[in-house]
């Protein structure tokens, strides 16, 4: 089929490696470094709004997590848009949203996740105090 077999004293896998907040840093929006998820990020709310009206951010400019993880916080800051946008209803979008924070816990239990999910409480609380800083590089 479609496997191979290859010897290899070492396999490496370089996904985003750095979170990649160079558009949400030139936005104003707050960064604080949270060294789990890969460097300085910008701070967000549980919506994944920064603190810049109407800036979001998802996926490694969130926080270098997995591919899975990226794409369900992607799908959390387009719910949260189309409902402040008038394209979905309050109550259709929170069933929404409580469907992808389940989804979210899950993929970010068990011996490495926990890790990602401590931090990401972190800048949930971060967000509330607005504790961060605009970080010129």
């Amino acid at each position: 089929g479609t496997e191979k077999s290859l010897t290899a004293d070492c396999v490496c896998i370089a996904g985003g490696l750095h979170p990649s907040i160079e558009l949400a840093q030139m936005a104003g929006c707050n960064l604080r470094f949270f060294s789990e998820l890969g460097g300085h990020l910008p701070i967000h709310n549980e919506d994944m709004e920064t603190t810049v009206n109407g800036i979001y951010v998802a996926g490694d400019t969130a926080g270098v997590e997995e591919a899975s993880t990226a794409m369900e916080e992607g799908r959390l800051a387009g719910i949260d848009m189309a409902q402040k946008l008038g394209y979905l209803s309050q109550d259709k979008a929170l069933r929404k949203k409580e469907g992808i924070r389940k989804n979210l816990l899950a993929l970010r239990s068990g011996p490495f996740g926990c890790f990602s999910q401590a931090a990401k409480l972190n800048i949930l609380q971060a967000m509330k105090t607005k504790r961060g800083s605009k970080i010129l590089f």
